[in-house]
This record gives structure tokens, sequence and C-alpha cells, in this order.
């Protein structure tokens, strides 16, 4: 299964610090409709991105395959996505 890309390995379950923040339990999975989800928490917080079909991160992903992905790929979508996004959030209160 792992070769066909459907086996999902479980999440980082140590803390790892990306950006200055704890991170833990970072992973992707596969939804029904096609979809990746990104997965993390993040000083505590659970966080979700919707990788979805037609972006070209979802076709890197479908191109290297989840279950070949490294924790260093996922740890880069993961500071891309998330910390992006709390830059962002900050600028706008």
């Amino acid at each position: 299964m792992k070769a066909w890309g459907l086996w999902e390995e479980r999440s980082e379950s140590s803390a790892k610090q990306i950006e200055g923040y704890a991170v833990t339990d970072f992973h992707i999975e596969q939804q029904y409709k096609g979809n990746y989800l990104l997965l993390a928490t993040i000083d505590g917080r659970n966080m979700k991105y919707i990788i979805r079909k037609g972006t070209q991160e979802h076709d890197d992903i479908v191109k290297i395959g989840l279950a070949s992905m490294t924790k260093e790929i996922k740890k880069e979508l993961v500071s891309l996505y998330f910390y992006t996004l709390e830059k962002k959030l900050k600028v706008k209160q």
C-alpha cells in the first residue's frame, strides 16, 4: 500500500521548533474528493489547511506520493502555509 501512496504514515509526535513555534502532530491526509489536508498542532492549537486539486502543491504531492513525502517537505509546507497565515492575521488585528 505504501508504494501506491495509500499508506498513511502517522504524524510526528515529538515537538519540533519551526520559526519559533512548537509544532507537534504534523501530517498530511487525503480526503475522499482528492484534496489533501495539512494538519498540525502549533503551540497547542489545532490547525488545518486544505490543499485543493489543481494547485501546484497538490500536483507535487501526487508526483512525489503521499507515503514518500519526507519530514522535511512536510515541515516546509507547515512553515509556508501556517506561518504566513499567522503573519497575515497579526497584520489585520
